[in-house]
């Protein structure tokens, strides 16, 4: 669905969603900054579903590893993985997470 980039995608889409909603300004744009967040949100529990549908308990090898060379000039990688005890985390947060938002309308 997302190719090799989805824990990229699990990381980056809450911050810039964020970003986006701190950029709103002041509370004149709060409706605003309610939206951005609640779309933020969905987006960022859209983009884990694969995380929990496509992890394999079987085997206690990293999942979803993604390795990219970042600063080649001093060998500094980006690199991302999943193993067995972090993958409940994200996914099961989000849930916890969307209910507060009808809240603050």
């Amino acid at each position: 669905m997302f190719g090799q980039e989805i824990l990229s995608l699990v990381i980056w889409v809450p911050i810039v969603a964020g970003i986006a909603v701190l950029a709103t300004g002041s509370d004149r744009n709060a409706p605003l900054a309610r939206m951005l967040a609640l779309l933020g949100a969905l987006l960022g529990f859209i983009v884990a579903i694969p995380l929990a549908t496509g992890f394999d308990t079987a085997t206690a090898a990293m999942q979803f590893v993604e390795k990219k060379s970042w600063i080649p000039a001093f060998n500094v990688h980006y690199h991302l993985g999943v193993d067995g005890i972090s993958m409940p985390q994200k996914p099961s947060s989000i849930p916890r997470d969307l209910k507060g938002y009808p809240s603050t309308y």
